[in-house]
């Protein structure tokens, strides 16, 4: 894949940096800082495609061990306790697990969320609930996605949180008219 700022033109800014004697003669501050939120907004645009993405690969995980949960059966297994669930609540995806028991009226379950740790579901967690090593087995590689679709999920969004500041941030230019 190649850069899409081509080498000549990052050579010439590094160049204007080094030489800001000269430059101050020709540029502004200012005018810099709004060249840097100019190419901001489309940045921010990829960045929000790229957790619309995240979320798009978690929903097909999800999806992937419900197709696997259904042909349990078909493995001498049962369907099982263990639930994927993805969603976004507040805009942040959610790759979560729930439990699922009968209840007492036929054909009723009841879910609750599991309880995760810090960098997602343990194979002791899951294992609390999953009905046999097929359903467990299933769900740890379904928490393997989600948990590296966390990770990364929470680095482009908080990427975005700072290009956002970075794009409303004030100009800082000393006035004045003082020699450099």
């Amino acid at each position: 894949m190649t850069n899409s700022v081509p080498s000549e033109q990052r050579q010439i800014i590094k160049e204007q940096a080094e030489n800001a004697k000269k430059t101050i003669e020709s540029l502004d501050a200012d005018d810099v800082r709004l060249e840097v939120k100019k190419r901001l907004g489309p940045l921010i645009d990829e960045f929000e495609l790229l957790y619309d993405m995240l979320y798009l690969e978690a929903r097909l995980i999800a999806q992937k061990y419900y197709m696997q949960k259904v042909s349990a059966p078909e493995f001498g297994h049962t369907y099982g306790y263990l639930n994927a669930n993805v969603g976004m609540l507040r805009g942040t995806i959610q790759a979560r697990f729930q439990a699922r028991y009968p209840t007492t009226t036929k054909g009723e379950f009841k879910r609750t969320f599991l309880k995760k740790n810090k960098t997602g579901y343990s194979r002791v967690t899951l294992g609390k609930i999953a009905a046999h090593d097929y359903e467990l087995d299933n769900a740890m590689a379904a928490e393997a996605g989600f948990e590296t679709i966390r990770r990364d999920a929470d680095f482009v969004k908080k990427t975005i949180r700072r290009m956002k500041d970075l794009q409303s941030s004030e100009t800082h230019t000393i006035q004045g008219n003082a020699k450099a």
